[in-house]
């Protein structure tokens, strides 16, 4: 019996060894290295165990990975996003200045437009007030022609006489 004990703690010492190695690599960082151990005893449900443990934290680092790739264009983008957003803004406030040094000039020009509605204004009211005696001017004008006419021989008869 002490043969096949010997044997038996040389396969333990075996797996053990394979086991450790495999841990040692994933302490260093390296989780490609595939646990060989296989078996029913203490050694063997470690193992598989282990190995569940290492295939889930491979899958979870390669998702963490994956995951920061995306987080990383995503920020690419977001900054592209930004710049396009302040260069829009600075256009935005330019145009806004032009509108703002625009409405100065059409403001001045109201208000001169204003004042010469204001005059021709008065100048119409002036005219308003003087039609009736423009009026009365030349009717009188007109009736004194008329009258000066019927009571005047033609002009060309007058000619006739001085000549």
């Amino acid at each position: 019996m002490e043969e096949r004990e010997k044997l038996a703690a040389a396969e333990l010492q075996k797996k053990v060894s394979s086991l450790l190695s495999v841990v040692a690599a994933a302490a260093e960082g390296d989780l490609t290295r595939e646990i060989t151990v296989r078996g029913d005893d203490a050694a063997g449900q470690m193992a598989s165990g282990l190995e569940k443990l290492l295939a889930d934290l491979r899958t979870s680092i390669t998702s963490i990975g994956q995951t920061a790739k995306g987080v990383a264009s995503s920020s690419e983008e977001l900054s592209a996003i930004s710049q396009q957003l302040t260069s829009s803004s600075q256009e935005v406030s330019r145009q806004a200045n032009t509108v703002s040094d625009n409405s100065g000039q059409v403001s001045s020009n109201v208000s001169i437009v204003a004042a010469s509605s204001e005059e021709m204004l008065a100048s119409i009211r002036e005219i308003s007030k003087s039609a009736p005696r423009i009026s009365s001017i030349a009717s009188s004008e007109s009736s004194m022609f008329s009258t000066s006419r019927a009571s005047s021989p033609p002009l060309w008869r007058s000619t006739r006489l001085v000549t």
